[in-house]
């Protein structure tokens, strides 16, 4: 039978890691493989305020295009299509970013590339910026980085999906991953999100501010406090501020 000591610890450290948990709910990753026989994927992408695809060749790399789209499809010949286009060429040592918007292709931005088996592009709601670069993805790996007017922010909103195309050859056999990072903004504080003295900041949807002082997890209680307990009635009871199991 544990001490009600160590009863109140286990439960107040589930407490905190079932906030750090809820705090990752804003970020997802997604891993696919591509290969001679499958080198052309049309994509959905999940919602996003900050997009990142990182492109991996397992040797040497091989030109690669990437193409989001508001369009299921990967043809942008209507009107009603919006798309960011990165082309990747090594073998030019070129990189460019086009953009297409009312069935016209707009070049961007065009750079010249250095050799890498990794490679990155990354998309900001919130900077209405896009970037793109080589190696891990810093400020000084960055090849292309263009800042868009606040008038694109609802086009940026619009891409739901990744079109890729990988120009495999039996000459360039290699396999290569692309990893989709997405990351969304949690709500701002508001005072229906603010719990206790402390005023910690949580999310609605995962917990329970008991009594506008003690937070826990959706479906749970509180029981003491300083630092209170959250429980289950299925498997304990609050009496006199003390946790005891059921019978």
């Amino acid at each position: 039978m544990p001490s009600k000591l160590f009863l109140f610890f286990f439960l107040y450290i589930q407490s905190i890691l079932g906030q750090m948990l809820d705090r990752r709910k804003n970020s997802d990753t997604e891993l696919i493989r591509f290969s001679l026989k499958s080198s052309n994927r049309n994509l959905p992408l999940k919602p996003w305020t900050q997009l990142i695809l990182e492109v991996t060749f397992r040797s040497k790399a091989i030109p690669f295009d990437l193409f989001l789209s508001s369009n299921e499809n990967r043809q942008h010949s209507t009107d009603d299509v919006y798309g960011i286009v990165l082309e990747v060429n090594p073998n030019s040592k070129r990189a460019q970013l086009h953009e297409i918007k009312n069935s016209e292709i707009n070049q961007l931005e065009e750079a010249e590339n250095r050799e890498s088996i990794k490679h990155w592009l990354m998309l900001d709601l919130n900077q209405l910026s896009i970037r793109y670069g080589i190696n891990e993805i810093s400020q000084q790996s960055t090849i292309l980085n263009i800042n868009l007017d606040d008038d694109r922010r609802s086009n940026m909103k619009q891409l739901q999906y990744v079109h890729v195309n990988f120009q495999f050859s039996a000459q360039f056999n290699t396999r290569s991953t692309l990893k989709i990072m997405y990351k969304t903004e949690l709500p701002p504080p508001s005072s229906s999100n603010i719990c206790g003295a402390i005023k910690q900041v949580f999310d609605p949807n995962g917990y329970d501010c008991i009594d506008g002082k003690y937070l826990c997890p959706k479906g749970h209680l509180a029981c003491g406090q300083n630092p209170h307990a959250c429980y289950l009635t299925t498997s304990y009871r609050c009496v006199n501020g003390k946790l005891m199991q059921q019978q």
